[in-house]
């Protein structure tokens, strides 16, 4: 027991010098295995679809140079840019899509989903965090047919339009109004806040430039 809590301690810790960008890389991968290793150990209870989600992407960014602009680590490290590689970000990406494609599939398969019963026993229930609009929304059936063919047809687009133009706004506007609603309707809360931090690999470097240079000191944005 002592041995886990230390083991518990050291993961908040590796987590918080993530999130400020301090020994980036060491401390996202450290994180990874912790993180996994504690699902594992109660697997039943603790291992979810973020949880699964969450360790491949700790994984991915540890492979990545997130640790080059906005952190600790660019303060203290070399003033030029550092050019990486590009590979963990769209891995981060094919994997939001994958997800989305799995979970249409899923559906599909799903008669009550396409009736609007699947959402609205969902709803009714408070098997998650309370759901303030769920219990409303089941008076107007109509309304969840419509809702579960629009998600549908959104899951399988998502991968394939989300990359550029229109595509890419409508695609990720909607996962944020779906996600969000996630939330209202379902009582889902972590899951619906890691979606929609991993849509921040979407952004291209201007836009990060972009943000950079409203956000942070400009001699921060100029490492980009």
């Amino acid at each position: 027991p002592a041995g886990a809590v230390a083991l518990k301690t050291a993961l908040v810790f590796l987590l918080i010098c993530a999130s400020i960008g301090w020994k980036t890389r060491f401390s996202l991968i450290a994180s990874a295995l912790l993180y996994v290793y504690f699902g594992l150990v109660d697997g039943i209870g603790t291992l979810t679809k973020y949880t699964v989600l969450g360790s491949h992407v700790l994984l991915l960014l540890g492979c990545s140079g997130c640790g080059n602009v906005w952190s600790m680590d660019a303060l203290t490290g070399p003033s030029r840019p550092q050019r990486c590689a590009v590979w963990p970000q769209r891995l981060i990406q094919l994997l939001i899509g994958v997800v989305y494609l799995g979970a249409a599939a899923t559906k599909l398969h799903t008669p009550n989903f396409f009736t609007g019963d699947h959402m609205s026993f969902w709803m009714l229930t408070n098997v998650n965090w309370p759901n303030p609009l769920g219990e409303y929304l089941t008076l107007f059936p109509a309304l969840l047919v419509a809702l579960s063919y629009i998600t549908i047809i959104w899951e399988v687009l998502f991968l394939w339009l989300v990359w550029k133009g229109w595509g890419r706004l409508l695609m990720i506007g909607l996962g944020i109004v779906f996600h969000t609603l996630t939330y209202f309707t379902l009582g889902l809360l972590i899951f619906p806040l890691v979606y929609i931090a991993l849509y921040l690999s979407f952004l291209t470097q201007d836009e990060a430039q972009w943000l950079a240079r409203r956000l942070f000191p400009a001699h921060l944005a100029q490492r980009q």
